[in-house]
């Protein structure tokens, strides 16, 4: 029955193997695709966007704005989903150097984050005359109503006590719809119809000079608040999501302050990754060869048993390279030598596991010595720095994979 059972976990780890280190391809429209899902890259292995913002001239330039709109920058750019990014500022000249990683919403992000968010309710026939203005402005929310034609997606605008009182003014008053007077008929047009002409006021919304929406108060606000329709009903989730990402990028502007001063782009550049594919496989065979070399060694000694634990060792890998992947950890080339630490420190334990025989004790003395680094590597992983953070959750993984692995498959295979 041992024979039977350890053939079993073998043909195990070699299917785990071939799934990790190989994939699972499909055919879909007329190709092969791997359905196994891949790494997550930092920018130092994948590449990056380097943005090079300056401020347009005849500003005011000081070292407490430069401070200030990185602050700002930092917050934008936390809200709208960058995950992994660098923000440097020239204090003297005020130049900010943005690196931040490439994927599908790089280019929404960096046209956003610059604007300097200035936020105003103007007359639509005078826009020096403002009416109300973001220190008005409590907060910008993104809210969506389904209905049976679909879902309408709409921008939720929530005033000050003082905003609120306004808008209320405003939309009873000055700036509420008026109804165009009915045709009349008077003996002097002989019966002709004579239609009065009313000038309609109006508001215009605006960020940055630029018009959200032009429009005038068909009922009264009284709740200090407003929508802003964003779409009209749909049932595409595509369209929905669209405006639901408009509609979040807005109100991220809305509800931080707003840059102290104007900046440009000046420089959008991709940045190639030093660390090449080749140069990583090469790597890869590299650590495969070591591997091997410290499994015969064990077997000059332990014969059998630590062939079985190599195999053991060589399906950790592969089910903790899984995890990797499906725990959607950014993989760094901090993250490449936490996976050979914690790949050395399970080679260290297997090794103890075949001198003692048995497993709890090897457990015992292993993860004592090891309770410091535990330690470490907790701190590690809720560092804001990717590349740290990298390093903290992947050698995380690996120390929790570590202990019922080894309990369930290592000594199954190697004992006797």
């Amino acid at each position: 029955m041992k024979k039977v059972k350890k053939l079993t976990i073998v043909l195990t780890i070699v299917l785990m193997c071939l799934v990790s280190f190989t994939g699972i391809y499909i055919q879909k429209q007329n190709r092969m695709e791997n359905i196994v899902k891949g790494y997550e890259l930092g920018m130092n292995l994948s590449g990056y966007r380097e943005v090079r913002l300056t401020t347009t001239d005849g500003q005011e330039l000081t070292k407490e704005k430069v401070i200030q709109t990185k602050k700002i920058l930092e917050t934008r750019l936390d809200e709208l989903g960058a995950k992994d990014y660098t923000l440097r500022v020239n204090e003297g000249t005020g130049e900010i150097v943005l690196e931040i990683e490439e994927n599908s919403n790089t280019d929404k992000i960096i046209s956003n984050i610059y604007q300097v968010g200035n936020f105003k309710i103007v007359d639509n026939d005078n826009e020096e005359k403002v009416l109300l203005t973001k220190e008005n402005l409590k907060q910008a929310s993104v809210k969506y109503n389904t209905t049976e034609n679909g879902t309408i997606v709409y921008l939720d605008l929530e005033f000050t006590e003082e905003g609120a009182k306004i808008l209320e003014d405003l939309s009873t008053n000055s700036y509420k719809t008026i109804q165009k007077a009915e045709s009349t008929k008077t003996e002097e047009t002989e019966n002709k119809e004579k239609s009065e002409e009313v000038k309609q006021p109006k508001i215009k919304m605006m960020i940055d000079n630029n018009t959200m929406i032009t429009t005038s108060f068909d009922e009264p606000f009284t709740l200090g608040a407003m929508q802003l329709s964003l779409s009209s009903a749909s049932t595409d989730t595509e369209t929905i999501q669209t405006a639901i990402d408009n509609g979040l990028t807005i109100s991220t502007i809305l509800n931080n302050d707003a840059l102290p001063m104007e900046y440009k782009v000046t420089a959008n550049q991709y940045i190639y990754s030093e660390i090449t594919e080749e140069m990583l496989i090469k790597f890869s065979i590299i650590v495969a060869i070591i591997v091997l070399i410290a499994i015969v060694l064990l077997a000059l000694k332990h014969k059998m048993s630590a062939i079985y634990a190599g195999i053991s060792l060589i399906g950790f890998m592969s089910l903790y390279l899984l995890i990797i992947r499906y725990a959607n950890v950014i993989l760094t080339l901090e993250g490449i030598s936490g996976i050979l630490l914690v790949l050395w420190l399970n080679y260290l334990l297997i090794k103890t596991m075949l001198k003692k025989l048995d497993a709890i004790e090897a457990y015992k003395e292993f993860f004592t010595e090891m309770i410091p680094v535990i330690i470490a590597i907790v701190v590690f992983s809720f560092i804001s720095w990717t590349n740290i953070a990298s390093f903290g959750m992947i050698m995380f993984w690996g120390l929790l994979l570590t202990v019922p692995y080894h309990l369930a498959i290592t000594n199954a295979l190697i004992e006797k």
